[in-house]
């Protein structure tokens, strides 16, 4: 592994509240741990089905960390350094400067302190200022008020609706398209610059 390799895996994001680690095999077994005790409620809002177990857990890890189509992190709080959930830029399309994003708060304990907002603000900070993106986009359940108003926030927008795409829980729900342009951000974080990248 070269060294420029290895030291854009360690780049680290740091925020008020928290900072993000792009994963790394030295994060399975916090990894493993913290989505193994993911609340009902993160499942339910990501729509997660998956039963973790720390084989599955290590085999994903290792997968993404060689994916060149996706960037995950993991989020710490600053001042614990408790990994709290992760974060994704996924589906990066470097033709047309776009990706999809993620982001997952493990426990509900977690809910409502800011640290999934903060998290995705540096996780879009590092992929219009680092990655070149245009654009960034999401799918949101439509009953999910709580992170419709945070993505508006950060400048997303909606622009869709996927009537009955999403299929959870023996039900079909409606899911909300949202954008965010690189133009948008920087009106909304004119004081992100290159320098809080890294």
């Amino acid at each position: 592994m070269s060294i420029k390799h290895k030291m854009e895996q360690l780049i680290t994001l740091k925020g008020n509240l928290v900072y993000l680690k792009k994963f790394d095999v030295d994060m399975i077994d916090e990894l493993s741990e913290s989505l193994m005790n993911m609340s009902y409620e993160t499942k339910a809002l990501t729509t997660t089905a998956a039963v973790f177990n720390k084989s599955g857990i290590s085999n994903f890890v290792e997968d993404v960390i060689k994916d060149s189509s996706r960037i995950d992190f993991a989020i710490y709080l600053t001042e614990t350094d408790e990994l709290v959930g992760d974060v994704a830029l996924n589906d990066i399309d470097k033709q047309n400067m776009h990706c999809n994003i993620r982001v997952a708060i493990d426990n509900k304990q977690n809910y409502s302190k800011g640290y999934g907002r903060e998290a995705m603000k540096l996780a879009m900070n590092y992929g219009f200022g680092m990655l070149n993106l245009n654009r960034i986009e999401l799918d949101v359940l439509e009953v999910n008020t709580r992170g419709i108003k945070v993505y508006e926030k950060l400048g997303f927008e909606r622009e869709g609706l996927k009537r009955k795409a999403c299929y959870y829980n023996y039900s079909y729900h409606n899911l909300i398209s949202m954008a965010c342009l690189r133009a948008d951000f920087i009106k909304i974080y004119s004081e992100c610059t290159q320098d809080d990248l890294i």
